[in-house]
C-alpha cells in the first residue's frame, strides 16, 4: 500500500453494519472542526458513477457473480481517492471514511479468495488510521431491525457472522503494515467516540 504524504489525515472507520459507523463519522468530524482542522467525510461505495451502481447491487436490483462485484468496489475505490479523497489530503483536509479496503476483504472474502481480494487492493493509499468497531452480530442485526431498514445484501445474520470471522483476519493480515486500532462498540455512542479520541495520535 502507499503511505499518505500530503499534510491531511486519511481515518477510516470499519466494522459490520450496524456497528455504529455513521454515528461516529459526524462526531470525528466535530472533533477536528473544533480544532480548526477543515475535513471531508466519504463513504463507500461512493456517490460517484461506479459507487452509486454499486449501492443498486447492494440493494438486489441487478445481479452479477462476486468477483466482478469486488472489482467494481476496487474501481469505484481508484476513482474516489482520484476524483475526492487524494485531492482533500493534498489542500490539508482531514479525510474520514465510512469503510475502506478491508470492507473488501471482509464482506469479499464470504465468496472469494481472500489473498486474491488483498492484490486487488494492494496499490491503494494507507490510511493513517483504521478504527475498527468491534459489535457482535447478533447486535448489528438487532440494531438494523431497530432502525427499521431493509436488509441490504451482506446485512443477513449468517453473513454477518461471517463477515465478523473474516475481519478478524483481514485485521491479523495487516496489523504490521498500518495503524489500526480495535474500539469495543457495544458502549454508547459517546462513549465509542471517547474512546476513539484516546487514541488520536495527531
Amino acid at each position: 500500500m502507499v503511505k499518505n504524504s500530503f499534510r491531511g489525515k486519511f481515518i477510516v472507520i470499519e466494522g459490520l453494519d450496524g456497528a455504529g459507523k455513521s454515528t461516529q463519522v459526524p462526531l470525528i468530524l466535530d472533533y477536528f472542526s473544533a480544532r480548526g482542522e477543515k475535513s471531508l467525510a466519504i463513504a463507500e461505495p461512493s456517490e460517484l458513477p461506479v459507487g452509486r451502481l454499486l449501492r443498486q447491487r447492494l440493494l438486489c436490483e441487478w445481479n452479477c457473480g462476486n468477483e466482478p462485484l469486488q472489482l467494481l468496489f476496487a474501481a469505484d475505490r481508484a476513482d474516489h481517492l482520484a476524483k475526492e479523497i487524494l485531492p482533500a489530503l493534498a489542500r490539508g483536509e482531514n479525510v474520514i471514511s465510512d469503510r475502506y479496503f478491508l470492507s473488501s476483504l471482509a464482506y469479499g472474502a464470504v465468496d472469494s479468495d481472500m489473498k486474491w481480494l488483498a492484490q486487488v487492493n494492494a496499490r491503494f493509499l494507507a490510511p493513517d488510521l483504521t478504527i475498527y468497531l468491534d459489535v457482535p452480530p447478533s447486535v448489528c442485526a438487532r440494531r438494523i431491525a431497530a432502525n427499521g431498514k431493509s436488509m441490504e445484501l451482506f446485512e443477513k445474520i449468517d453473513i454477518l457472522e461471517k463477515v465478523a470471522h473474516n475481519y478478524q483476519m483481514a485485521l491479523r493480515m495487516f496489523e504490521n503494515n498500518m495503524r489500526i486500532i480495535v474500539v469495543d462498540g457495544n458502549k454508547s455512542p459517546e462513549d465509542v467516540f471517547g474512546e476513539i479520541v484516546k487514541r488520536f495520535s495527531f
